[in-house]
């Protein structure tokens, strides 16, 4: 081979090399698995009654979080990688269930606390990062009233968290939704 042919070779070989390292770092499908456990830890430590170990874990999980729509989609049925949270609040405000209840309350408890730690600190294209704060928190609270409500096996109780924690969402999205 002559050294033009040699060198060439040698450059579109780094280039592949270079290609194949930048291109090997986390899918989108294994970040999401991660926000998913992380998800699913800090809804443990919420039914298990640890409050601060669930806010240390969601400042961790909210640091991890490059864009909020990755955490959105665990809002997604479950065979679509997410935890079906969307679909089973709506069912409850049909059908209370006080097992589902409590999953549920805990998984949008969780949800709740990383979006409280992601918060902006100036609002996306002059939107308010207080409003942010609010939304946040009424699905913080409305979760935390699903789980109570669960606990009780309070038909009632449960399809009001229900809709409360959809109109936290609802509401959060008609501002902040891109």
């Amino acid at each position: 081979m002559n050294a033009k042919l040699q060198k060439g070779f040698v450059g579109v070989t780094i280039i592949l090399i270079g290609a194949l390292v930048l291109g090997s770092g986390a899918s989108p499908a294994q970040s999401e698995t991660d926000h998913k456990k992380a998800i699913q830890q800090i809804a443990d430590a919420i039914k298990n009654g640890k409050g601060v170990v669930a806010k240390k874990l969601a400042a961790k999980a909210a640091a991890d979080v490059k864009d909020l729509a990755d955490l959105m989609h665990l809002y997604r049925p479950e065979k679509r990688g997410g935890f079906g949270l969307e679909i089973g609040l709506r069912q409850l405000v049909k059908m209370p269930n006080a097992k589902i209840g409590a999953k549920f309350g805990s998984l949008s408890a969780a949800m709740a606390e990383v979006i409280l730690a992601k918060a902006p600190i100036a609002g996306p294209k002059g939107k308010n990062p207080k409003a942010w704060a609010g939304f946040a928190q009424r699905l913080r609270n409305a979760s935390t009233d699903l789980e109570q409500a669960a606990r009780k096996k309070n038909a009632k109780a449960i399809q009001a968290a229900a809709v409360q924690i959809n109109d936290a969402c609802v509401g959060c999205h008609s501002i902040f939704k891109e």
